[in-house]
């Protein structure tokens, strides 16, 4: 879209390389602490809401506005299989969470990298409901 779009996007930032560390670490806190393996879910995919929600509201990056519903979903749901309010295999959770990412970034292949935010039609386009036809 426009370069202002690019320039704030967070992707293109030193933020995303921090929040794939914060990924790192929380698959090693997982590994190293395997009880924990709830909470360093569930905190992750928070984050990743998070930073994908500020990132759609900040430049419109298409997908950031899809993927963070699919990711609070997911931890909503990893949440109520741990306290046993739910009863379906952690898989499904799984899938859920890849289709909807994937469906996400496929939006900015059909659709483009970037929401036109403020952008108005043509006033070709616009009718003016007080002139007649």
């Amino acid at each position: 879209m426009t370069e202002s779009c690019q320039q704030r996007d967070l992707i293109r930032s030193g933020w995303f390389i921090a929040m794939w560390g914060w990924t790192a670490a929380a698959i090693a806190g997982q590994i190293v602490w395997p009880a924990a393996n709830v909470w360093f879910s569930v905190a992750l995919l928070l984050a990743w809401a998070a930073f994908c929600g500020f990132n759609a509201r900040r430049c419109g990056r298409l997908h950031c506005y899809f993927t963070p519903p699919v990711l609070l979903l997911g931890a909503l749901a990893i949440l109520l299989l741990h306290f046993h309010l739910a009863d379906f295999s952690g898989h499904w959770i799984n899938l859920f969470l890849l289709t909807g990412v994937a469906f996400s970034c496929l939006a900015e292949i059909v659709f483009g990298r970037y929401f036109p935010r403020g952008q108005r039609p043509p006033e070709e386009s616009t009718r003016d409901l007080r002139r007649h036809p």
